[in-house]
């Protein structure tokens, strides 16, 4: 499985700098970090120095792709312009469901952090691992029919094996990272690191969705109680 979604996102790639020779392709999400499932999508982000607009390059990178046929069978390749506009289709030769978005760099710092943290921590990896797959079994792991998303559960995980412990490697990942795609990166004007203040923050919101799980369980009405 491993080795076919390589090959997917080498024929992505290839497809793609044939006809923009000048962009990068970078792999991000669950795959790269290591926690992938069967299912699990493919996450690509496009970045170049000539992007003006996410939303014209990503009509034109539907055009490139499907000149090089990379969608299943009798599938469609769906731009969805959504607040950060995607390309959504399942590649052709594994079935998987790819996701590829433009100069959005997040994903890909984010996931830069979350290797460094499982690298400090490698009894991390098969734990998320099993709860993902868990979640999954129990149709749990959406976040908005109130389940538990994979990067919500990684930072609930990193939250109790003490987040303090991996600050450090975590504010250097992602500032190397941000440096990569050109981005300015230091203190604030407090002096406060602002990795450290993200992920500071990520931990608090972790530890409440924790409690609210707590007292309201899994038979909580979201809906019809935000309707009344």
């Amino acid at each position: 499985s491993y080795n076919k979604r390589r090959k997917a996102e080498r024929r992505i790639r290839s497809a793609i700098q044939k006809v923009l020779p000048d962009v990068r392709i970078h792999c991000f999400g669950s795959r790269r970090a290591g926690l992938a499932l069967p299912d699990s999508d493919i996450d690509l982000l496009v970045t170049g120095p000539n992007i003006t607009s996410a939303r014209k390059m990503l009509r034109r990178l539907r055009k490139v792709l499907y000149q090089a046929k990379v969608e299943a069978k009798g599938t469609e390749i769906i731009l969805v312009d959504a607040r950060v506009p995607i390309i959504k289709f399942t590649e052709a030769t594994t079935g998987k469901p790819v996701d590829l978005s433009v100069d959005e760099t997040n994903g890909v710092v984010n996931t830069a952090a979350i290797r460094a943290a499982l690298a400090a921590a490698p009894a991390l990896q098969p734990l998320l691992v099993v709860l993902k797959a868990l979640l999954r079994q129990h149709g749990l792991n959406e976040t908005h029919t109130g389940g538990v998303g994979s990067y919500l559960l990684f930072m609930m995980a990193l939250r109790a094996h003490d987040i303090s412990a991996y600050e450090a490697e975590i504010s250097r990942q992602i500032g190397d990272e941000r440096r990569g795609f050109g981005e300015g990166y230091g203190p604030d004007d407090d002096g406060v690191d602002p990795a450290l203040a993200y992920w500071r923050d990520a931990a608090r919101l972790a530890d409440a969705y924790a409690d609210y799980r707590h007292v309201y369980g899994e038979d909580f009405e979201f809906w019809e109680e935000a309707e009344e």
